[in-house]
């Protein structure tokens, strides 16, 4: 993750996969949004976490799950903290179109995904 075109905020994908391993985010709808590691998770639930802790620089806190897809102990570590920025919130808007998008982004930053079921396992062509 990079924020801002700030080089030096290459943040860590691996803490999240690690330190962020099963936890749970339920929305005010009542909704529950989990994290699986490389298994998969819900970007809500890595938003959520990123309001309570802090992430890390991805030099103090490099990329090892690889294709092994591993998740490792959380090793945290202070000196290697972003606290340069920090999220303090989050809004679901489900099936956003890109009008909808556009004002979002007057607020902030948006971010999409999409939803596979297992038999995307198996696909071997492009998108």
């Amino acid at each position: 993750m990079i924020l801002n075109n700030d080089t030096d905020a290459v943040l860590s994908d691996q803490h999240l996969l690690d330190c962020a391993y099963g936890y749970e985010y339920v929305d005010p709808d009542g909704a529950s949004w989990s994290t699986y590691g490389c298994q998969g998770a819900f970007p809500q639930a890595f938003l959520d976490f990123s309001i309570h802790y802090l992430n890390h620089y991805d030099f103090s806190y490099p990329y090892t799950s690889g294709k092994d897809g591993i998740i490792g102990e959380c090793r945290p570590d202070n000196d290697g903290k972003y606290t340069k920025a920090k999220v303090t919130g989050l809004q679901n808007q489900y099936n956003a179109d890109e009008k909808n998008m556009m004002a979002l982004l007057q607020h902030g930053p948006v971010l999409t995904n999409v939803y596979t079921s297992n038999g995307m396992y198996t696909y071997g062509g492009g998108l």
